[in-house]
């Protein structure tokens, strides 16, 4: 019998097992700063002109083994070009940034992406946009701008779907992030405070000594962790309490981003130490104690996105791991399949997919050997779970699974594993 020993799918791979740094093709000539899921794809936004070797200006789509453009990207915004932020609203991709065309047309600042074609976001806005968040169905945008679609908009904008509109009085300095947090809106920036949108304004929830880059919501431990230039870097708020994280951030630089991945946050930015660990440019922290990522990057992270069971990781590097990765990188469990002679083993097939009441993913020529089988959704969170599976196919019935995207994964003890995508309808 033929055992599937699994090593890496449609990525270069380098450990067998547990977690290891992974890269994407070749990767990006130049920075990434955001990082998304969109139907399945991942999305990533940046300074960079290629991805994989090809041509993609600011934005490009990664299909699980290789980059495409989206068609000519964005271009007109001189030696800064580049994407910034990234979501998804009324089921199109959005993008701001330091751009002034999208597709060769105009689009200042705000560009959506239908999946084929770019259009403009009304008439965008007068200057540069650095985040964007959807909530209570608009898209909510923050930068450098002071107008937005032609009205005076103070750093804050939303968008409904047609018109532009300011968020009361908006800010004084720019707004660097934004996320949700138990249902309310909440924003961070150069004005050194983290504010909580209400029904009157903007409220200021805390003040700190330096600007704030990243905001990110635990809901399962119903925690809130605020990072960025200020003294300790990372602080969180939890039981109605501010309290800084350990011994924080130390280092030369700041922090980016931060990312909830499997029940811990990760943090991205550029440092040495987070608690007084090693850590070069990435950490995690599991409520009480910081760790490393491996051996981290050899520069500067910024972007993070927990995806079908692994940490997706852009900024500005070239190894990650000691693996070469250019500006974007996996952290997870490898997923190539070869067998007991070193040959690649053939892929798993599942079938029907998209599927509504069950389907079946087969081993092709191999056979399951005691694997784990676990099942993920968009959010990377774990919502099936299996173990000593055996047989040349699996059955997976759905069982109250909602309609969505789920990302599998079979485990063979120590060794590595595989994984793929099902649609439920």
């Amino acid at each position: 019998m033929k055992k599937l020993l699994l090593i890496a799918a449609s990525l270069m791979s380098f450990t067998a097992g547990a977690q290891t740094w992974n890269a994407l093709s070749t990767g990006m000539d130049k920075g990434v700063n955001c990082v998304l899921e969109w139907n399945g794809s991942l999305y990533a936004g940046g300074y960079f002109t290629t991805a994989g070797g090809g041509a993609a200006s600011g934005v490009a789509k990664w299909n699980g083994s290789s980059w495409t453009p989206l068609g000519t990207g964005l271009t007109g915004g001189g030696n800064f070009n580049n994407v910034a932020a990234m979501a998804v609203y009324n089921n199109e991709l959005y993008v701001g940034g330091i751009f002034t065309m999208a597709g060769g047309n105009s689009a200042n600042y705000v560009a959506k992406w239908n999946g084929s074609t770019w259009s403009a976001v009304g008439t965008g806005t007068d200057n540069w946009v650095y985040a964007m968040q959807v909530f209570n169905g608009e898209l909510y945008v923050g930068g450098s701008f002071n107008a937005a679609g032609g009205n005076n908009a103070a750093k804050v904008a939303k968008w409904n779907g047609s018109t532009w509109a300011p968020v009361f009085a908006g800010f004084t300095g720019e707004v660097r992030c934004f996320a949700i947090h138990n249902n309310e809106l909440y924003a961070g920036g150069t004005f050194n405070n983290v504010s909580k949108l209400t029904s009157s304004g903007w409220s200021i929830v805390a003040n700190f000594n330096n600007y704030i880059s990243a905001i990110a919501s635990d809901a399962t431990n119903n925690v809130l962790y605020v990072g960025g230039g200020f003294t300790g870097r990372t602080y969180m708020y939890k039981n109605s309490t501010w309290s800084l994280m350990g011994t924080g951030i130390t280092g030369s630089s700041t922090v980016w981003g931060m990312a909830m991945h499997n029940n811990k946050l990760y943090v991205a930015g550029g440092f040495t130490a987070a608690g007084g660990v090693t850590a070069s440019n990435i950490a995690s922290w599991d409520g009480s104690v910081w760790a490393a990522v491996g051996t981290g990057c050899n520069g500067q992270t910024q972007a993070l996105l927990s995806y079908s069971g692994n940490l997706y990781v852009g900024g500005m590097f070239t190894t990650s791991g000691g693996v070469t990765t250019n500006n974007i990188a996996i952290w997870g469990t490898p997923t190539l399949s070869v067998d007991d002679h070193g040959n690649i083993a053939d892929a798993l097939n599942v079938y029907p997919n998209p599927f509504s009441e069950s389907a079946t993913i087969s081993a092709g020529n191999s056979d399951f050997d005691h694997a784990e089988f676990s099942l993920y959704d968009v959010n990377g969170r774990e919502v099936r779970k299996e173990s000593d599976i055996t047989g040349s196919f699996y059955r997976l019935e759905r069982e109250g699974l909602n309609a969505g995207i789920y990302f599998y994964q079979f485990k063979y003890g120590d060794k590595a594993s595989t994984s793929g995508r099902v649609i439920v309808q």
